[in-house]
């Protein structure tokens, strides 16, 4: 044991860094810890995680499968073919390079969006 660290003591330094942790983005932790007590917030705050776990993980899933559908539906095109890519790489590279403006070495992809947009 260091310091004198207690299996009781760690497990309150563990749920003071938690609450320590999640406090700035959640000022109504503090609130609610200040009303009903840490042990019930912290019994809140497991079930709130699940929910936000839960929530979390199917944002993810719908993101996946929105990018797979956008990707395959835009990867047949002239745009993405390995030339035009490099081409648009290249010039945008270089643009960044003389000119150090992220904005204007965007300026290389208008020709492959308009060919997206089909503008073009």
């Amino acid at each position: 044991m260091i310091f004198g660290l207690t299996k009781k003591r760690f497990y309150r330094l563990l749920a003071m860094l938690l609450i320590l942790l999640i406090a700035p983005f959640a000022i109504e932790v503090v609130v609610l810890i200040d009303a009903v007590g840490i042990e019930a917030t912290l019994a809140f705050l497991f079930l709130y995680g699940k929910s936000v776990a839960e929530l979390t993980r199917d944002r993810l899933v719908f993101g996946y499968n929105l990018s797979r559908a956008v990707l395959g539906a835009y990867s047949g095109q002239d745009a993405y073919q390995h030339k035009v890519f490099a081409v648009g790489a290249g010039a945008s590279l270089a643009i960044l390079w003389l000119s150090g403006s992220v904005i204007l070495s965007l300026v290389a992809w208008a020709p492959a969006v308009a060919e997206l947009v089909g503008t073009v």
